[in-house]
């Protein structure tokens, strides 16, 4: 052996000693040994020696075997005790290993010394390690005790007719019940009527179909419903037989709670926006023909009355069939808005170049009035609406066109693949924006002139956005007061 023994020798002969240290050289033993003979003697070596192995004579003048064991047994207790002696009839030597012998030796046959030695040495290694291997065992099981009953979460043993053989006491206190309560029942008498045949149909086949995730419908003690996450997972048992589940039980009742609410808000919203909806395109459709009435007889007093009123008649006139004008013109604005928001888009293969050119020639006359100068990159084709991407580019370059500075108008359109989606830009050269209101001329009737220096309703921009919106993408503007503007706007590529 390569470790050296601390052998404790209580023998009051020299020379059985030294035949004991001859038999132990012979075994190859590496060792430093201590001889004593009297009571005290031994107490205080076991004590400071602290021997690896104690070889006891049976018989000594003040002192026996039995009664060294006895000490050994209390101060050394895992030190393997051998008794080496001149004779020893059977039944004190049963008695001795009975009593915590590790083995006997009489010294006439000391050959079986080293064997003896070995044997002790081995079952003593033997039970450290067992009882090292409890000791971890032991942590290990107070460790994920302490694990299980901290953890947020509720888990839940089931065997494998879905009686209850474990929960911590997370999940006692989510049900309401005592631990004691709640073993030995089976899971599904604690799950809401509605859910109990569901539940224990994938209960009892977990075996089949593994692991598993579901919400489900507890009800506690006091009759409140407890809704859930479970993520289930069989466990098996040394012959691969399925043995029951492990469940892991998260609380969601505020998340349900939550998101019923917010789906009933959300229904009620849905609900006021389409009535708002239709009441904006049936106002605006049923103001259009007074509004027609009032035009026509403005404009006919006009004609009929033209010279024959003083100035201010004329003026009022005037005044009259603008407002008209300007009316129509809200009031067409409000059912192009209304018509967007109440239909989805109608999605088709559509060249984004060919809607821009047509887009171009509907405003031909105001393009040349302006003398302005429009252009345009290489434009793809993309899932578009194609009414709705015409309606976009045409409020795009006629707000170029209308805010111009003293140049005449340059306007230029391009689009660039950023991954999975197309970026369009529709640069000016105009008056420019203050970036303050990049986000308000977006808004519905939000204008930053007056009539009198820009026509318009303050509609133009807020359908362009929900234009894009109702594609799936997003516009922008980036911009300095004089120096020209850039919208910027998002639609889907094709995969």
């Amino acid at each position: 052996m390569d470790q050296t023994l601390r052998i404790l020798m209580l023998e009051d002969v020299p020379a059985d000693a030294a035949l004991i240290e001859r038999e132990l050289r012979k075994a190859k033993f590496r060792f430093a040994a201590k001889r004593v003979e009297t009571r005290d003697d031994f107490i205080r070596e076991l004590q400071t020696f602290a021997p690896d192995l104690i070889l006891s004579d049976y018989s000594l003048p003040s002192f026996d075997g039995f009664s060294a064991m006895a000490l050994a047994k209390e101060l050394a207790p895992l030190t393997p005790f051998i008794i080496v002696t001149g004779s020893l009839d059977e039944e004190t030597a049963v008695e001795c290993i009975k009593n915590g012998a590790a083995d006997y030796v009489i010294k006439e046959r000391a050959v079986r010394l080293g064997p003896a030695i070995e044997s002790a040495l081995e079952k003593k290694r033997a039970r450290e390690a067992k009882e090292l291997a409890e000791e971890r065992l032991h942590r290990s099981e107070e460790t994920f005790r302490g694990i299980v009953e901290a953890a947020a979460e509720g888990i839940w043993i089931t065997n494998r007719e879905g009686k209850t053989t474990f929960v911590n006491q997370t999940m006692a206190d989510m049900l309401g019940y005592s631990l004691q309560e709640t073993m030995n029942r089976r899971i599904w008498s604690f799950v809401s009527e509605e859910d109990r045949e569901s539940f224990r149909s994938k209960l009892l086949s977990r075996s089949r179909t593994g692991a598993e995730r579901y919400d489900v419908r507890f009800v506690r003690k006091d009759g409140a419903e407890l809704w859930a996450i479970v993520s289930a997972s069989p466990m098996f048992d040394n012959n691969g037989q399925f043995a029951g589940s492990l469940k892991m039980v998260t609380d969601i009742t505020e998340r349900k709670r939550s998101e019923k609410e917010l789906a009933a808000k959300a229904e009620q919203l849905a609900r006021y926006n389409a009535e708002l909806e239709r009441f904006a395109y049936v106002s605006a459709h049923d103001l259009q023909e007074p509004l027609r009435t009032v035009a026509s007889f403005t404009q006919l007093l006009a004609q009929r009355y033209q010279g024959k009123l003083d100035q201010d008649g004329n003026r009022f006139i005037q005044l009259a069939v603008a407002g008209c004008a300007r009316m129509r013109q809200l009031i067409e604005d409000l059912l192009a808005y209304s018509r967007v928001a109440r239909r989805p888009a109608e999605v088709a293969l559509t060249d984004c170049q060919a809607v821009c050119t047509r887009a171009i020639e509907n405003l031909r006359a105001v393009i040349d009035e302006s003398a302005a100068v429009v252009t345009y990159g290489p434009l793809p084709a993309i899932l578009a609406d194609p009414a709705r991407l015409g309606q976009l580019f045409s409020n795009l370059i006629g707000n170029a066109l209308k805010f111009r500075g003293q140049e005449p108008p340059r306007v230029h359109i391009s689009a660039d693949r950023k991954g999975s989606e197309w970026l369009f830009a529709v640069r000016d050269n105009g008056i420019g924006i203050d970036p303050a209101h990049a986000e308000k001329i977006f808004e519905i009737f939000q204008r930053l002139h007056g009539k009198q220096q820009y026509s318009g309703t303050g509609v133009g921009l807020a359908l362009c956005k929900m234009i894009v919106q109702s594609h799936g993408g997003r516009i922008w503007v980036e911009s300095q007061p004089g120096k020209g503007a850039t919208f910027y706007f998002t639609l889907p590529a094709r995969s």
